[in-house]
């Protein structure tokens, strides 16, 4: 977990969590919502990017990967439920290789609002686990 208080650094006030997988997943995604939401982002940068099938979803967040049946496994459902309920304005997930990171806008205001990145976190580091592997097998 970390936080950043200041406005000094380029993205100004923020909140972290990181959490480490036991194996590297061979994958990289990048998923955002943010100021002019997903579906006008992919169309500024372009077709291509990974989707979850989900309108209100895909409209909101902009999705970057090159692996469509990981990303439809790491953003199912509940996954999906719970980034579109995040009470934060500005939210980053990004899986790469062993790492996953939530990251906000704006230090966390209470521990809701902490809890609610961890929970994501763990949630997809779930998924990880259930559709990659184990800490002894490694990906299948």
């Amino acid at each position: 977990l970390a936080t950043n208080g200041s406005d000094s650094g380029e993205s100004g006030p923020f909140t972290l969590v990181d959490l480490e997988l036991p194996f590297d997943t061979g994958r990289e995604i990048h998923v955002r919502r943010g100021t002019g939401g997903g579906k006008r982002l992919i169309e500024a940068i372009g077709a291509g990017h990974p989707t979850t099938g989900h309108r209100e979803f895909d409209e909101a967040f902009c999705i970057e990967g090159s692996d469509q049946v990981f990303t439809s496994a790491l953003l199912e459902l509940r996954g999906r439920e719970k980034l579109l309920r995040s009470r934060a304005r500005c939210i980053e997930v990004k899986v790469v290789g062993k790492k996953i990171s939530v990251h906000r806008d704006g230090i966390a205001e209470s521990t809701a609002d902490l809890e609610e990145l961890i929970d994501i976190a763990g949630l997809l580091a779930e998924r990880c686990l259930s559709n990659l592997g184990t800490a002894k097998t490694g990906p299948r």
